[in-house]
C-alpha cells in the first residue's frame, strides 16, 4: 500500500455529495481517513532495541524490516532475542499477527 492508493481509497469513502455532506465535511473526513491509514501502517513497527513482549509465550513470530526494503519472517524464543537482534542487524520489527489481515470475515 502506497500513499497513493490511500489517498483514492480515501475519496472512495467520503464520495462528496453536495446535497448530504458539505464540501468542508468531505475534505476533513478524506484527510482524517489518510492519518488513520498512515497510522495503521507505521504503528505497527517496533524500534529494534525494543524487545518483543512473550506474555509467558514459549516464543512469537515476527517480522523483521532491513533499510534496504527488505523483509524476513522467524520464529524467536525469549532467549533467543538478543543472538537474533545481532546476527541479523535489522532495522524495525514487527509482530506477524499485527501485519496480517483482519480476519472477522472468515468467522462469519
Amino acid at each position: 500500500m502506497n500513499r497513493e492508493t490511500i489517498e483514492k481509497a480515501a475519496r472512495d469513502y467520503v464520495m462528496p455529495n453536495e446535497n448530504i455532506r458539505p464540501l468542508m465535511e468531505s475534505i476533513v473526513a478524506k484527510e482524517g481517513f489518510i492519518a488513520g491509514a498512515d497510522w495503521r501502517i507505521n504503528s505497527v513497527w517496533h524500534e529494534a532495541n525494543d524487545k518483543p513482549e512473550f506474555c509467558g509465550k514459549k516464543g512469537i513470530w515476527i517480522v523483521m524490516y532491513f533499510e534496504h526494503g527488505m523483509l524476513s519472517a522467524t520464529f524467536v524464543r525469549n532467549d533467543e532475542w538478543d543472538e537474533l537482534r545481532k546476527r541479523n542487524n535489522f532495522a524495525k520489527w514487527a509482530y506477524q499477527t499485527d501485519i496480517l489481515p483482519d480476519r472477522k470475515e472468515a468467522d462469519q
